[in-house]
């Protein structure tokens, strides 16, 4: 009796444990299938191509699903731009565009706005806009399935503003400017030809 009895005591532990293992394994598997299948939403700043001094804020969905019911913050807040230069400022832009919930963030899609816009100083490039240096920026969201998602990403104008490099003279960049200069001068050739035959003919 006293073996039957425990040996069906065993058998019904063995079977809790195998329960408990098989429920986690399952968690496991719904949570790793969730976050391969998730929206990821991610702010960073990228230095504006072809315009130095010159920063973006882009904000992308990087996952694989539909960002949902999307919010986006600031800490700190956007401050307005002083009066004297509001009509020129292009933050206003960036508190317009986040102020209220966006319904929907397809994967891959990206928003970009200028946040620093530099100008030359003693110093290197000053922000001429009101946009802080250092801040974070939150997202709160919904997958497809109904779950919550908040992500932050601290930034810092810095990280771009202290990026260094080196031009060549036979870079894209500088060959552009090359045929520019080339194509004034044909230009002016031009204009001294035409003047002198329009005075020929007269």
């Amino acid at each position: 009796g006293w073996v039957t009895a425990g040996a069906a005591c065993a058998t019904a532990v063995v079977a809790l444990v195998a329960t408990g293992i098989a429920r986690r394994q399952l968690q496991h598997v719904r949570t790793d299938s969730r976050e391969r299948s998730r929206p990821m939403m991610a702010a960073e700043l990228r230095r504006a191509p072809h315009v130095r001094g010159t920063q973006l804020l882009v904000v992308r969905n990087y996952g694989s699903s539909i960002a949902r019911n999307v919010v986006v913050t600031f800490d700190p807040p956007i401050p307005d731009p002083a009066p004297e230069r509001a009509a020129r400022s292009v933050s206003p832009f960036i508190s317009r565009r986040y102020a209220h919930t966006i319904p929907v963030i397809t994967p891959g899609m990206e928003l970009s706005n200028i946040w620093f816009s530099g100008v030359l100083g003693e110093a290197g490039y000053e922000n001429v806009e009101p946009t802080p240096e250092q801040f974070t920026v939150t997202f709160t969201y919904r997958g497809p399935d109904g779950h919550s998602y908040e992500d932050a990403f601290p930034l810092d104008t810095d990280l771009i503003g202290t990026e260094t490099d080196v031009t060549s003279s036979d870079s894209p960049e500088n060959q552009v400017k090359e045929g520019v200069k080339s194509l004034a001068a044909i230009a002016g050739t031009l204009t001294q030809v035409s003047r002198t035959l329009n005075s020929l003919r007269t």
